[in-house]
């Protein structure tokens, strides 16, 4: 009885670095290939491991779910674009989601773009909705709850194109003629 005891005594240490080393994302994630995904605010556990499967980070959702809710860490991943490593495991890619900051995403919109073209290239680099963004530009109570309250004409150009024969009619040309 005394040798199990004592074996079960040196053999503790061991499986508790194991087990720590099983939660713990490995060193040599940075040569691995990355998966980017984009966690939406107020996406839910479900959407995430949907996510997750449709980019092929996991293969079973409810075994995730289940890692999920059983290490605490459902309310732990917070929105954003993620660059996720390969080959971790439940217990690897719960502790990356939930320590990991979000990375950032440069868009560059250029200056004369049409309201679709600036719809398009968010939905490209963003996956914001383009109908939706569109309708919120044109949504005057929208826009006044983002406590803009003053427009010129000319900048209502941006958020709507049809007033540029509006705005064409209120503009004076003087026509200079040299004879």
């Amino acid at each position: 009885m005394k040798k199990i005891l004592l074996f079960g005594l040196l053999l503790l240490p061991l499986v508790i670095a194991l087990c720590i080393d099983y939660f713990r994302v490995p060193v040599t994630i940075t040569e691995s290939v990355k998966v980017p995904l984009i966690i939406s605010r107020g996406s839910s556990i479900n959407a995430i491991a949907d996510s997750l499967y449709n980019k092929k980070l996991i293969n079973d959702k409810d075994l995730f779910i289940l890692w999920l809710t059983t290490l605490d860490k459902d309310r732990d991943i917070k929105a954003g674009y993620y660059e996720i490593p390969t080959g971790l495991n439940y217990a690897q890619l719960i502790s990356f989601l939930s320590q990991s900051t979000s990375k950032e995403i440069k868009v560059t919109l250029i200056e004369g773009w049409l309201i679709d073209e600036i719809a398009e290239e968010l939905y490209q680099k963003l996956q914001i909705d383009k109908d939706r963004f569109i309708s919120l530009t044109r949504d005057t109570t929208f826009i006044n709850e983002l406590g803009i309250s003053y427009f010129k004409k000319v900048d209502l150009l941006i958020f709507n194109p049809n007033k540029i024969e509006d705005a064409k009619n209120d503009i004076k040309y003087k026509d200079c003629y040299m004879e």
